[in-house]
């Protein structure tokens, strides 16, 4: 872990909830100005979020139909409801984590 960037691959960097948001708001307000990610831990914030993305989309593919499919239920039910979150028109505003 001594690298910028780095993650430890064991655990995730950030939760499950918090990629869904991320990625639901990525989805839903690409353009909006006032949709911004931040990440309160660190001042370069790239490295985490690309850590991040990579550690849950190789998690994910790794994991999602083990244990009956529940991580892939978990994201489904996260996306869900970060869609109708997102769709709203006064969910605007940044995302901190």
């Amino acid at each position: 872990m001594g690298s910028p960037g780095a993650v430890d691959k064991s655990k995730p960097p950030i939760t499950l909830e918090q990629w869904v948001e991320l990625l639901e708001a990525r989805e839903r307000r690409p353009r909006r100005a006032g949709t911004r990610i931040r990440c309160s831990r660190s001042t370069d914030e790239r490295p985490r979020w690309s850590n991040a993305g990579a550690w849950w989309s190789t998690h994910f593919a790794q994991n999602a139909m083990k244990n009956g499919g529940e991580l892939h239920q978990r994201f489904s039910q996260l996306s869900d409801f970060y869609k109708q979150k997102f769709a709203a028109p006064t969910a605007d505003g940044d995302l901190s984590f």
